[in-house]
């Protein structure tokens, strides 16, 4: 079994490999690819996860859909956010959630603000894509995101050669 991590970022693909080295994980895969368009078959992963790509993406919907199609039928997948908070709390929000920040560090947190879904903005993505059985959830304030528990098939082999498909994450 191989667990996979795509990034477009050289910087992060090498931390990812340096924390993988440093957990003695061995099958930890890390390769450069775009999350709109992975170089994975259909149904290659059981688990799929993201965390904090969502508000990179003008579109999300193509990303879901990719990541609908390498999931298998009963994949768990798990997508996690910031979220954009409304417009006359930003000011407060940023300066309170972003109050250990400073420099450049501070604009990249803003401009990640500016940037994030609200729940309904990230539910009508969902409702447009090819994710199914997925729903929304809240963490504290600051973070939405897209859940979908694995869930088991209804007829079971009696004996399998095969091992089950792996984890990706971005």
């Amino acid at each position: 079994m191989c667990d996979c991590g795509v990034d477009l970022s050289d910087a992060m693909l090498n931390l990812a490999y340096a924390n993988a080295q440093a957990l003695h994980l061995p099958n930890a895969r890390f390769e450069r690819a775009d999350a709109k368009s992975l170089p994975y078959p259909d149904g290659a992963f059981a688990t799929v996860i993201s965390n904090s790509l969502i508000h990179h993406l003008s579109d999300p919907v193509p990303f879901f859909n990719e990541a609908a199609r390498v999931a298998t039928p009963n994949a768990a997948i798990l997508f996690r956010d910031i979220r954009r908070p409304p417009p006359f709390l930003f000011p407060l929000w940023w300066r309170w959630f972003g109050r250990h920040y400073s420099g450049q560090m501070l604009r990249s947190y803003q401009n990640s603000l500016r940037a994030a879904f609200t729940p309904r903005e990230l539910a009508a993505a969902l409702r447009a894509s090819n994710l199914r059985r997925c729903r929304l959830f809240r963490y504290h304030l600051t973070h939405i995101g897209i859940v979908r528990p694995a869930s088991s098939t209804t007829t079971v082999q009696a004996s399998s050669s095969q091992s089950p498909p792996p984890a990706l994450s971005s």
